[in-house]
């Protein structure tokens, strides 16, 4: 739920589960990106995050349009500001611009310890005092493996509920939206 998605029926528990994730996607996020950067590379970086890993993203290359991050960062970028403008403006390692356009984030090691205070602990590296570069990857990689994990979960109830023709169709789709995204 890091991206705009349509509520049904929020109560206390969703609204507070829903904070945290907002949070934890930011904080992963900063973990990411550089120093500097634009209210674009956040997005995109955030929205990035449930797709690394993802099978459908790493078939070969033919699962998904190749686009697909930034279409829906593009199509989406008011309600994104909505979503996050609360949680960016009370990350203690991060300074903004006035219409929160342009980034800057604390560098220092106690900014960096504040960083990964919030991320959570199913992606939070294991080693400690890790550089810049080292943090950022290694929570991408430790995304992946979750992520990874899922999807082909997913992909595995999709084949047993639709079954194995409509499967083959559906795929068959994808690859060909992919394809033609990419001509």
């Amino acid at each position: 739920m890091q991206k705009p998605v349509l509520t049904l029926k929020s109560n206390t528990e969703v609204a507070e589960a829903s904070e945290a994730n907002l949070s934890h996607a930011l904080h992963c996020s900063l973990a990411v990106l550089p120093q500097k950067f634009t209210q674009d590379e956040l997005f995109t970086t955030i929205c990035s995050l449930s797709y690394l890993g993802d099978m459908r993203m790493s078939m070969f290359g033919l699962g998904e349009d190749p686009n697909k991050v930034k279409n829906i960062v593009n199509n989406n970028r008011d309600r994104f500001q909505a979503l996050y403008r609360h949680t960016i403006q009370s990350c203690g390692v991060l300074q903004a611009n006035c219409d929160l356009t342009s980034f800057e984030q604390d560098m220092s090691s106690s900014g960096r310890r504040l960083l990964v205070d919030g991320i959570p602990d199913a992606v939070k590296p294991r080693q400690q005092n890790l550089n810049t570069i080292e943090l950022g990857k290694q929570v991408q990689h430790n995304i992946s493996r979750l992520v990874n994990k899922s999807s082909w979960a997913q992909a595995c109830k999709g084949i047993v509920s639709a079954g194995v023709m409509k499967s083959v169709v559906y795929t068959a789709h994808k690859i060909s939206k992919a394809i033609r995204a990419r001509v």
